[in-house]
């Protein structure tokens, strides 16, 4: 994201806004504005395709905590999409771009090969980039963490990102360096490190003794 203009950067940038929404709400008895969080979804979309997984993990999560804001959420998500589908039909003739169409990006044959090579492989792995990321799989030696909302929704994404990416058959994302095709999930990554480190912090260290 740092180095090059890529679509992930201004798409990490809207769904980074929307976890520190997320967050904040969870300290305010969950007061959200549901359009004003659909809207950046939306246009995170017209980004990337990938904003869908966020997408619908937010709309459940809102689901649980704010259902009033569910509707407000799927309508501002549906305009954006809408003018996505009206722009391609004047633009290309068709309804979506080809960029959006699930047969450009055919399955691998060994989608067990891709899950490793997109966590540990020494050009991609995201695990060896940026091993400080397993400090956010922590938390789930954290009884409270494992029944909090947030860090479910985080973890959900986190996953299907992983997964998404191991099942297409350019893994490995092409002519690049690093873990680019997860680039779009490390927000959701960033708050499981953040929660976990400070579930971590307020236990009380022992020492060992003999």
């Amino acid at each position: 994201v740092g180095t090059a203009l890529w679509s992930h950067g201004p798409l990490v940038a809207l769904t980074a806004v929307v976890l520190w929404r997320l967050g904040r709400a969870s300290f305010e008895s969950w007061r959200v504005d549901g359009a004003w969080l659909g809207l950046l979804v939306g246009v995170a979309y017209w980004c990337r395709p990938t904003a869908v997984i966020p997408g619908v993990l937010v709309a459940s999560l809102l689901m649980v905590q704010a259902r009033r804001e569910v509707g407000r959420f799927v309508a501002a998500c549906g305009v954006c999409v809408l003018a996505l589908v009206l722009a391609s039909m004047v633009e290309l003739g068709r309804p979506w771009p080809a960029y959006y169409d699930p047969r450009s990006f055919p399955a691998s044959a060994t989608p067990g090969f891709g899950l490793l090579g997109a966590l540990l492989s020494p050009g991609r792995g995201l695990l060896l980039f940026s091993p400080i990321l397993l400090i956010g799989l922590a938390g789930w030696g954290v009884a409270r963490l494992r029944r909090d909302p947030l860090f479910l929704m985080c973890n959900g994404w986190a996953g299907l990102q992983v997964l998404l990416v191991a099942r297409n058959a350019d893994w490995w994302g092409g002519w690049s360096y690093g873990a680019r095709l997860l680039t779009d999930s490390l927000p959701a990554w960033f708050v499981l490190v953040v929660l976990s480190l400070a579930e971590l912090r307020l236990r009380p260290w022992r020492p060992l003794t003999r």
